[in-house]
């Protein structure tokens, strides 16, 4: 990211040191705050300057505590390197925010060791980072994508199309109901919020305790959908992205709500297309219940006897999974693998339903995949 700054005023007093030393200049560049002209580390005192000393030192303040007069400095590192000192953030200065540097000389040098009888008290920098202009950040889709999904349903993922500010999720999600209530206590709130590694995709986990029967939340609570019922998930415009930039846009996300699903996937109820050899057509997969898009995406694979194939997997509907090769097919026998990490929308995976009732059944802990086979023939002359 480009940084451009303004610095705004600039106060010294005086002489420094010796007669004929150069007053210290204080800068701001690369994201760094510098005082340079200082006397080099090489010919001062060993001394170790602590980090309570430095804060008295070199101290970088925002606006509002510089004006206010709060001693709460920005966090970050100090370090005297040759003639000069430089101070870090912890994090980086951010666009559009004014900040201001105060460097106090007396306090350097008595902390350095070095003997002055300069009269010579401080320096101050006011400097701001100019916002950059960027495009609005938008939602791209939500999944499930489905209009009609089931009363114990797990997941939804929110994609973004630009990276996304950590730490303000929940503040902008609203699970709504058709009479313009809003849903309460809906989804599980977690620290470390569930980002892939770039932020631009959330996943959002409705409260398993109130999904699973006979827990104490569902008893209380109840399940946060109904069967029968329509809701609006709604993400708010004044979410921001990475640059501190609000959403262009709210969006609304409405569906209506079956009856929970609390069956294991079973791929015998898939129904599978296979393509021709020699075209670049698609396998498709129909599947008997809407599927975890994210999921089904990582964990469906198409082998042969020459390996894995390549291409691109994508969803439709939650209900459709097609693979389309890098390619041409070439006939021959494939197997579709399937793993056990496989998840439906309700979490609901090969070995377990999500639901599982511990008193009636044992968890099974197979690592096996299933295997469908696949045949790919050639176009009949």
């Amino acid at each position: 990211m480009k940084l451009t700054f303004s610095i705004w005023v600039v106060l010294v007093c005086v002489t420094f040191l010796a007669e004929g030393q150069a007053q210290p200049i204080l800068k701001f560049e690369h994201g760094v705050f510098h005082v340079v002209g200082l006397p080099s580390r090489n010919t001062a005192s060993t001394a170790t300057i602590s980090d309570d000393q430095w804060n008295t030192i070199l101290s970088v303040y925002t606006h509002e505590a510089y004006v206010r007069n709060i001693d709460q400095p920005v966090a970050g590192k100090h370090a005297w390197n040759g003639d000069s000192i430089l101070f870090e953030p912890a994090f980086p200065f951010a666009p559009g925010q004014t900040y201001h540097a105060v460097f106090t000389t007396k306090a350097f040098l008595i902390s350095a060791g070095i003997k002055n009888e300069s009269s010579w008290e401080k320096s101050e920098l006011s400097f701001s980072l100019a916002r950059e202009n960027f495009p609005s950040t938008a939602v791209v889709s939500v999944y499930p994508e489905s209009a009609n999904l089931p009363e114990n349903l797990l997941r939804i993922y929110i994609y973004f199309s630009a990276p996304m500010m950590p730490g303000e999720a929940y503040d902008h999600i609203s699970l709504m109901r058709d009479d313009g209530t809003r849903v309460e206590k809906a989804f599980l709130i977690v620290d470390q919020e569930l980002w892939d590694a770039v932020r631009k995709r959330f996943t959002l986990l409705f409260d398993p305790g109130r999904i699973k029967r006979d827990l104490k939340s569902n008893i209380d609570l109840g399940t946060p959908l109904k069967e029968r019922e329509t809701y609006h998930l709604v993400i708010d415009s004044a979410w921001r992205d990475v640059h501190g930039n609000a959403l262009g846009k709210s969006v609304r996300k409405t569906f209506s709500v079956t009856r929970a699903e609390r069956s294991k996937i079973s791929p015998r109820h898939w129904n599978v297309i296979p393509p021709l050899a020699g075209s670049l057509g698609d396998i498709v997969i129909s599947f008997d219940r809407p599927m975890d898009h994210a999921l089904a995406l990582k964990h469906i694979s198409i082998t042969s006897a020459s390996g894995v194939a390549t291409g691109q997997a994508q969803t439709v509907n939650d209900t459709v999974w097609k693979f389309t090769p890098d390619h041409p097919w070439v006939a021959g026998e494939y197997v579709i693998t399937i793993s056990p990490l496989l998840e439906d929308v309700a979490g609901n995976n090969l070995n377990n339903v999500f639901d599982l009732d511990l008193s009636k059944e044992r968890r099974v802990n197979s690592g096996e995949p299933v295997e469908l086979p696949l045949t790919i023939r050639a176009l009949a002359r």
